[in-house]
């Protein structure tokens, strides 16, 4: 095999402090609980930062404060 992609969470779950994928997008869904049961995470990501409060800021900001919310749980 010449090249890989690793794609997923798994590698997280080597750590001491490791966390769901459910668990951490409960986390930055802070407040705004929703029913994801029939949704993918990617996709419950996605509509996570697409709903962030943030009206007078963008998507990219938006995507960053979330990434900076997660940051500390994969630590």
């Amino acid at each position: 095999m010449d090249n890989s992609i690793l794609f997923g969470n798994g590698i997280n779950r080597l750590s001491d402090k490791n966390i769901s994928w459910g668990h951490l997008l409960d986390k930055i869904k802070d407040v705004r609980k929703f029913n994801d049961s029939k949704l993918p995470n990617t996709m419950i990501y996605e509509r996570i930062i697409l709903e962030k409060p943030n009206k007078d800021r963008d998507v990219l900001f938006n995507e960053f404060e979330v990434k900076k919310e997660i940051a500390p749980c994969s630590a």
